[in-house]
This record gives C-alpha cells, structure tokens and sequence, in this order.
C-alpha cells in the first residue's frame, strides 16, 4: 500500500509540474505571449525610424491592453524574447521577420563600443539602439502581462481527498 500511495503522490506532483514550460504562443493578431517571462511582444511588420517606432509603441491598444501599456523592449527584454524562441526560424515561424529592432535605449551604445549601434545576441538576432536614429528598421513593442487567476479545477480537490483516503488507509493498516 506504501508504494501506491507513494506512486499515487509522485504521479500528482509529476502532472503539476509538467505544465509549467517555456513557450512562446502566438495569441493572433501580432500578438505573442511569452508566458514564461510573462510579456507580451507585438510587431506589425512595419519599419519606422526610431522616433517613430517609440511613438508607435506608446501609442499602441493591442490586446485589451491601453496606450501606455507598451513600449519598446529593453535589451534584457529582448534576449529573453531571443532565448524563449531557440533560434532565427522560430523567430520568423512566430512573425518576427525583421533581423533588426529598435530598443528603448537611447545611449549610443548600451554595449560600451560609442561606434556600434547594433548587438548580435546569442542566436544571431541583432537588436539596434538608437545610435542611427534615421534608420528604418523593425518595429516591435512589448508590454507586461499579467496571467489571470486561475481557479483550482474540481479535479484537483478529487484527487487530493482521494490521496488523502489511501493515507488514511494505510495509516489504518499499519497500526
């Protein structure tokens, strides 16, 4: 009976965790949900300089979320984005087509080189800052999500009060 209850009780935390993983899942619309970092990323295929591109990304009113929600990414936010996406083509499969994006920043160069106004990252993936104001290049805003709350399934109480029994009987057997 120890060993039931011990699969019983390894199988539940098993199923738990199996849920929380990396992706990045594409809600329509240009919308990406990165429900890891909890972001939301959102590009409209459109090259704009950088003065335009904050503007765009300030303004935007994408999925429910009002103007001032967005912004362009910093570059920590953005190899998060990088990372979460493994590599260039699930970049392009998720709509991000551009290879360069503007960045909040507005340093010449937040990576000490005052002459570099790019960066490649980890995967290849560059992301510009406003070092070359006049360029026109990819345009892509991220937002903070907060994920709802979500209730506790009926399921889940079935399942503890059930492993709770089999204690109980075990428990019973033992004394």
């Amino acid at each position: 009976m120890k060993q039931l209850t011990r699969l019983a009780v390894s199988l539940a935390m098993f199923s738990m965790a199996a849920g929380a993983q990396a992706a990045l899942v594409n809600e329509g619309g240009g919308v990406i949900l990165d429900n890891v970092n909890n972001l939301l990323w959102y590009t409209d295929g459109t090259n704009r300089n950088w003065a335009n591109a904050t503007s765009w990304s300030a303004g935007l009113t994408q999925s429910s979320l009002s103007a001032g929600s967005w912004s362009l990414g910093t570059f920590t936010q953005y190899n998060l984005l990088a990372a979460a996406a493994g590599s260039v083509s699930q970049m392009n499969t998720l709509g991000f087509t551009a290879q360069y994006y503007f960045l909040s920043t507005t340093s010449a160069s937040p990576w000490g080189d005052p002459n570099v106004g790019s960066n490649n990252n980890t995967d290849g993936l560059k992301a510009y800052d406003a070092y070359n104001p006049a360029a026109t290049i990819g345009s892509l805003a991220v937002a903070q999500y907060t994920p709802p709350a979500v209730p506790v399934p009926a399921s889940a109480w079935l399942l503890g009060s059930g492993l709770l029994g089999l204690v109980g009987i075990s428990r019973r057997r033992a004394v």
